[in-house]
């Protein structure tokens, strides 16, 4: 048994992951301490293809949505850092919004055309999920943040997990973000927020999400107008 976690850039999935792996070791057969076969049997990508897959009955695919105004601030804000290493657009709004002067800052035009790139990825993302609806398990990004142990234990029980064997105690309770925003997170947030109708996909998709979820062993809560 395998389980495939899928998502658009940072809607916490990497964490998620890592969360699950560790609560994982008591129901994992074979030699644990082999960090190759334990990264195989919890699987996360990137890629909104692998949506389409068909994996067969040992493989769960599993979604982590996060609504695209956050999901894309955050990813733009990180490449625009140089988080990936790469040398790209951004680098000098970047610059002017870290120093902090009275300077009004606007995103500039090569910073547009990315992030409107962007906005296109994370449509495909969703455009894939809608046609493959119904073999997809999901996961919403602020269930995985805040009643993450409810999360692993839907996906591990809709995998045909038995979860009485892990410890509570091994169980991620919540998973909270300290990472600082870059001040041009603000400036990404506040474009994307002007623009019409960015949300109209998502919010579409997310009460289907919701009635798939009512059918889970466990039942989410909800927080402030929020699931």
């Amino acid at each position: 048994m395998k389980i495939l976690i899928n998502s658009f850039p940072r809607s916490g999935s990497n964490t998620f992951t890592g969360a699950l792996r560790k609560s994982v070791w008591n129901v994992r057969n074979g030699n644990l301490h082999e960090r190759e076969e334990y990264d195989e049997w919890i699987i996360n990508k990137y890629e909104p293809l692998f949506y389409l897959g068909n994996y067969g009955s040992d493989v769960t695919l599993s979604a982590i949505v996060r609504n695209p105004v956050d999901a894309i601030t955050s990813n733009a804000e990180r490449w625009f850092k140089g988080f990936t290493g790469n040398v790209i657009d951004g680098v000098q709004i970047v610059d002017k919004a870290q120093n902090k002067s009275d300077e009004i800052i606007k995103l500039g035009l090569s910073e547009i055309d990315f992030i409107q790139n962007q906005i296109k990825r994370y449509g495909s993302y969703l455009n894939c999920i809608e046609k493959n609806f119904n073999n997809i398990k999901y996961l919403t990004y602020e269930q995985t943040r805040e009643q993450t142990d409810i999360a692993i234990k839907n996906l591990l029980m809709l995998s045909d997990v038995d979860i009485s064997k892990i410890p509570e105690e091994s169980l991620a309770k919540n998973l909270t973000n300290n990472e600082a925003k870059h001040p041009v997170y603000a400036i990404i947030k506040e474009y994307l927020q002007g623009i019409e109708g960015i949300s109209d996909h998502y919010d579409q998709l997310l009460p289907r999400i919701l009635d798939e979820q009512a059918k889970y062993p466990l039942m989410f809560t909800q927080k402030d107008g929020i699931i």
